[in-house]
């Protein structure tokens, strides 16, 4: 099974069907209700996965032997924390403002200068080449 150029994976593909069927038991036992959307989404992505082999067609998405693409990856690892029980996190960490940082005070002259001075401790003495015999 070919689509264009990247051959399918069916063990990927079983691995993220297993996942999906995973997430909605582990919903179901934990007494959590998945919104309209999620349940669709999940369901979704399950039918494609079945037919096509993919959830996604676009290259930009995801890698193409993939069967998720980052997104769809990032949504269920939501949806599967959502129904464990655990906070619902963002995804990423917020960038820490650099509004309310006060400026670096600069130090005094002397403290930026260099504590020691690179001298050498014998003077520098020249090699003089002694001519060597030319053969001949």
């Amino acid at each position: 099974m070919e689509d264009g150029l990247y051959k399918k994976d069916e063990k990927l593909i079983k691995r993220a069907r297993s996942y999906i069927n995973r997430v909605k038991k582990q919903s179901a036992s934990n007494n959590i209700e998945l919104t309209e959307w999620e349940g669709e989404f999940l369901s979704s992505i399950d039918e494609r996965l079945e037919k096509y082999g993919k959830a996604f067609n676009d290259p930009d998405l995801g890698a193409m032997n993939a069967p998720l693409s980052l997104r769809q990856g990032l949504k269920l690892k939501q949806i599967r924390k959502k129904s464990l029980g655990e906070e619902d996190a963002p995804p990423f960490k917020k960038a820490k403002s650099t509004l309310n940082k006060k400026p670096k005070t600069i130090k005094a002259k002397s403290a930026l200068k260099a504590k020691t001075t690179l001298k050498r401790k014998s003077p520098l003495r020249t090699k003089i080449k002694t001519p060597t015999k030319i053969r001949g």
